[in-house]
């Protein structure tokens, strides 16, 4: 029985001198502990890459349709148009410069008149009702500058945060969502 023992001992250390110098699947279980960070900072650059673009996208598109209001065009051009469209008319000239980069559909664009410059952002931009940070649903008014007035133009999408892993891509409003801004303070020339 004694000997046995000895065998089956022999036997296991024999089994565990084996097991320690084997280095079959080494590397797959490496890829497995290291895999995981990768592909969130991956996806976090990435992704990161993307708001930013999206961002440029959106602050070209406001820049030059608020070119319009400036210099008097949009305001000739849409004359006849009722005051109740003027807002969408307004919204269609900067999604018409989005691209499709951006869904038209997310797009609000708010548009203010001021005797003055304002001093800092003209109204708060996202309240927190309940504890649901969102975009303020009084976002979006459209006061058609006249020549030589202050007009401040904002627009605002509120982009998909695609990739939320770990927590390296985080939203600031609720939804899972990112609230992307643009805007152009200007006074209008005298057309």
């Amino acid at each position: 029985m004694f000997s046995i023992f000895r065998i089956q001992s022999a036997i296991g250390r024999h089994s565990l001198r084996r097991f320690r110098k084997d280095e079959n699947g080494a590397t797959a279980i490496e890829l497995s502990l290291v895999a995981l960070p990768f592909f969130a900072l991956l996806f976090a650059i990435l992704e990161g890459a993307l708001v930013f673009w999206a961002n440029q996208v959106l602050g070209t598109a406001v820049t030059d349709a608020s070119r319009e209001l400036y210099t008097g065009r949009f305001q000739n051009s849409t004359s006849a148009t009722p005051p109740a469209d003027l807002a969408g008319k307004f919204r269609q000239e900067v999604c018409d410069r989005v691209g499709g980069f951006l869904s038209c559909d997310a797009l609000k664009v708010d548009v203010r008149t001021y005797a003055s410059f304002p001093n800092g952002v003209p109204t708060p931009i996202v309240t927190d009702p309940d504890g649901t940070r969102r975009l303020d649903p009084n976002f979006g008014v459209y006061q058609a500058p006249q020549a030589t007035q202050i007009a401040v133009v904002q627009a605002a999408v509120e982009y998909p945060v695609l990739v939320p892993l770990m927590g390296a891509n985080r939203s600031n409003i609720t939804g899972n969502k990112r609230l992307l801004l643009s805007s152009a303070a200007f006074r209008t020339e005298p057309f």
